[in-house]
């Protein structure tokens, strides 16, 4: 019968004490969306719940402020037309509409009729998005600003809504919701899925907590004063939304989002085209974690919340990715498991994965308000959407967060490619 010295028993419990720490580890990791997922649709309920009541609550009377809507626009007049005639039938009708060509080889013709509330403001040269926005910002008379792109449409007529949110004199602005227009292609249901399931249900229950890792670029109105406090819109930023949304939240000013203030957006058509969008989103997130996050902790700011479930979030990312790589490099170096979990554990997290993102999109489909047939497309593709996720999202996430936390973006205009655009180039 074989012995075993005290060396020989040390050397098998640590042999045994690896797997097992890589173990508890990926177990924590993969719990981690559980975690966030219930956090985001319990809080997204609670935002279903309070604002509901607070509709019943509100009065009619309560005097409403004045706003303008600019639309900025580079290259696509017919797009900024189209915006623009979008907002007919909205009431209150704005105090004036500002359609501002950052300096595109193709304009609005001059001769061309406009309603008398319309004014067009044409650049000499392309300054890009936050440039435009903050040649304008000057002239507004108005007390609101409402941004929008010239690939949005309000899908609401009654702006109510989001005008009584400002009779609370802390709040900068509020972001509406975004449905999807697209062809109907795969990689259009996929971002449907995303705007209704995890972006849309993301702010509702960001704004349950005080604050918004970001207001959409595409739909929002700012509270002008507020924008002027701040100094307006950075030149130098490529997500001039991400950026304003910090600077504001930082200096004590709160953001929140509305469901029942709806625009639709034309999504990015093919992958490449999504891939780039996502990308430089995720570089003005790095951008401003780096520019503003520190100064949010210590100041206790409104987004404090947010920035600690986006740091948490970044860690588990970091941490899934690097473990995945040493489980990796351990199966092609040695024989010895690693990964040690069995079939039917591996099957349950898969199911309970499912499970989760089935409430939330439950949790989504309540706040859309939109009977839940509408939402076919979503059901039907949402047990592979963690797919799309890491090949997709995760990619463009490590490829554009580095760049924006290390200052390599700029302020440029990149606006997403069309749906059109792809039919004459192809």
């Amino acid at each position: 019968m074989e012995e075993f010295t005290n060396d020989t028993i040390i050397q098998l419990q640590q042999q045994d004490l690896v797997p097992n720490i890589v173990e508890y580890l990926m177990l924590l990791l993969m719990a981690y969306p559980f975690v966030t997922c219930l956090l985001w649709s319990c809080s997204g309920l609670y935002y279903t719940i309070t604002r509901d009541r607070g509709h019943h609550n509100r009065k009619s009377d309560d005097a409403l402020p004045s706003y303008s809507v600019i639309i900025p626009f580079h290259a696509e007049p017919d797009a900024a037309l189209n915006t623009m005639c979008s907002l007919a039938r909205v009431s209150p009708a704005p105090l004036e509409i500002i359609i501002v060509d950052d300096g595109s080889p193709k304009s609005i013709p001059m001769s061309m009729p406009l309603p008398p509330s319309v004014r067009i403001v044409r650049l000499a040269n392309n300054q890009g998005k936050a440039g435009a926005l903050q040649y304008v910002l000057p002239s507004v008379t108005s007390e609101l600003l409402v941004c929008m792109d010239a690939d949005t449409q309000s899908d609401s007529y009654d702006w109510t809504p989001m005008l009584a949110n400002f009779s609370d004199p802390t709040l900068a602005a509020v972001t509406g919701k975004i449905r999807p227009v697209g062809g109907g292609g795969l990689v259009e249901w996929f971002q449907a899925l995303d705007y209704l399931t995890v972006i849309a249900v993301i702010k509702a229950a960001e704004s349950s907590w005080g604050g918004l890792l970001t207001v959409s670029g595409a739909f929002t109105a700012y509270r002008t004063s507020a924008l002027l406090s701040v100094g307006g819109w950075n030149k130098d930023s490529s997500t001039e939304d991400i950026d304003a949304s910090w600077r504001l939240q930082t200096s004590g000013w709160r953001l929140a989002f509305e469901g029942d203030w709806v625009a639709r957006v034309e999504m990015a058509p093919n992958l490449s085209a999504l891939w780039q969008q996502r990308r430089r989103w995720s570089a003005g997130l790095g951008r401003a974690l780096r520019d503003y996050g520190a100064t949010s902790l210590i100041q206790g700011s409104k987004q404090m919340p947010i920035i600690v479930l986006t740091v948490a979030s970044l860690v588990w990312m970091a941490s899934l990715l690097a473990m995945s790589g040493y489980c990796l490099w351990v199966w092609q170096e040695s024989t010895q498991p690693i990964w040690r979990f069995d079939d039917l554990l591996l099957l349950t997290f898969s199911a309970a994965g499912v499970i989760a993102f089935y409430g939330q999109l439950a949790t989504a489909m309540a706040l859309d308000g939109r009977h839940p047939l509408e939402h076919w497309r979503s059901i039907l593709i949402a047990p592979v959407y963690p797919v799309y996720f890491w090949v997709l999202l995760f990619s463009s996430f490590m490829a554009g967060f580095p760049k924006g936390f290390l200052r390599l973006d700029n302020g440029k205009w990149k606006r997403t490619q069309r749906r059109h655009e792809v039919r004459v180039t192809t």
